[in-house]
């Protein structure tokens, strides 16, 4: 599983671009930014997933004027999918970022069998992470002990916004000149 101060997978996916389609890595994705990436089982499933979203759109200034550059969404789903969810919920200003074979997922430890609940063996867990210049600053991730398809306790807007007004007054602030000085193998540069 992905840790803090680790860096992010490398992991192509397949993005629709316009009318064309295009191969991005989430290296070209993320790099130079701030991302907070959530993750979803599926789109389309519950409603809780669609609130989940909605709340994080109605969300993303205040997410922004908090030190985050872009909010993505993703779950193991290709763009196709992603993308007539989104407009189905008039999404704007979240990115998704698709991934149907489940790589991204697999790479940082977060593929979860769902069979159980009708869902097939590969989907997303739900978790919400802060990825600065390809370094995952934090991942909180949801106990699916209870039930994966309904709950958020740490992966929603809000929780996310409370830890990154909790960072802005500690040790930790957000600012240009205070990016970690690890490099993906944990060690000081």
């Amino acid at each position: 599983m992905i840790r803090i101060a680790n860096q992010i997978p490398n992991v192509k996916t397949l993005h629709k671009v316009g009318p064309h389609t295009k191969w991005l890595d989430t290296h070209e994705l993320f790099a130079n930014k701030k991302i907070l990436l959530f993750a979803v089982p599926g789109p389309f499933l519950v409603e809780y997933a669609a609130s989940q979203l909605r709340t994080y759109e109605f969300c993303y200034k205040q997410i922004q004027d908090l030190g985050i550059d872009e909010v993505w969404v993703t779950s193991v789903d290709d763009t196709y999918v992603q993308r007539a969810w989104l407009k189905r919920e008039n999404i704007s200003d979240i990115q998704a970022l698709p991934d149907p074979a489940g790589e991204w997922a697999e790479a940082i430890g977060m593929l979860e069998d769902m069979t159980t609940e009708g869902l097939g063996k590969y989907r997303s867990h739900r978790y919400a992470m802060i990825i600065d210049n390809l370094i995952c600053k934090i991942v909180k991730y949801e106990d699916f002990t209870h039930n994966p398809m309904t709950c958020f306790q740490v992966s929603d807007a809000d929780s996310m916004i409370q830890y990154l007004e909790s960072i802005k007054q500690t040790y930790e602030r957000w600012n240009d000149e205070a990016r970690d000085t690890v490099d993906a193998t944990g060690q000081d540069k």
